[in-house]
């Protein structure tokens, strides 16, 4: 589980810093509600999407026949 917190972290992190230079360098003024916002629900959603991801390669080991 921790895993799962530090990939949504860094990842929520550097997508928000991404939109954040986008819109400074569009000539927006920047908005610490959007940095958040872009922060939080891109980071859970890598977090869940890995979390399901290495879940369904877990299964598939398991029904995998060892040779």
């Amino acid at each position: 589980m921790k895993k799962y917190i530090k990939s949504a972290v860094i990842r929520g992190l550097l997508f928000a810093i991404g939109m954040a230079l986008f819109e400074y360098f569009d000539g927006s003024i920047f908005s610490i509600f959007k940095f958040l916002f872009h922060f939080v629900f891109f980071g859970a959603f890598m977090g869940v999407s890995d979390y399901f991801i290495d879940r369904r390669k877990r299964k598939k080991e398991k029904e995998k026949p060892n040779k």
